[in-house]
């Protein structure tokens, strides 16, 4: 079946896929399944649920295949179905995202696009200017300056119990708020 592939461009299977072609789906599955499947499991580490999802995007793909209007490519069509379904996903907390995957990805080369760091940098700057006053202020101590918890108690004149309770609120709406966002940037990752 390999051999076929190089035969058929992605915008002749699109054609023959509206056609009902069912070998151009298998075509389209083979040559996408394997790669999304591993990009969805890198975020997830969850075989099953990566499984879940690949197999929902195909399947859907087939059941609105003479619906279908793929204004980009082909690949760009299926990442961008990828994302939404791993959004879904999140958003009914069926799947989670591994903290070590979004690290690593971070912290690979991949960063090198500026652009991109640079987006990041201020969609979290804005996400920390949301925060009431004093939790921004406690979070910029901590994360920014590297304060310790004792340290900025010390500073502020408060408990380091209110610190811990602070820099906690301030870790979840921050992970909540830019959740979808950071999906978005390492979905978009050259190299995925």
């Amino acid at each position: 079946m390999q051999k076929h592939l190089q035969i058929w461009s992605d915008d002749d299977l699109i054609v023959l896929l509206h056609d009902d072609d069912t070998v151009a789906f298998k075509l389209i599955y083979e040559k996408y399944a394997p790669k999304l499947f591993h990009t969805v499991y890198n975020l997830v580490r969850n075989k099953e649920a990566s499984e879940d999802v690949i197999q929902d995007l195909f399947s859907d793909l087939w059941q609105k295949r003479a619906k279908l209007n793929i204004t980009t490519s082909l690949q760009g069509f299926l990442y961008t179905a990828a994302k939404n379904r791993i959004l879904a996903q999140l958003r009914k907390r069926k799947i989670t995202i591994d903290a070590d995957a979004l690290a690593f990805l971070a912290d690979s080369n991949h960063t090198d696009n500026r652009l991109l760091e640079m987006e990041l940098k201020q969609k979290l700057n804005q996400e920390i200017n949301l925060l009431p006053r004093k939790c921004a202020e406690i979070f910029q101590l901590s994360r920014e300056s590297q304060y310790s918890h004792q340290e900025i108690a010390k500073h502020l004149n408060i408990s380091v119990k209110t610190v811990e309770n602070q820099v906690g609120i301030a870790l979840k709406r921050l992970k909540a708020n830019l959740t979808d966002f950071l999906i978005l940037l390492v979905l978009f990752l050259p190299g995925l």
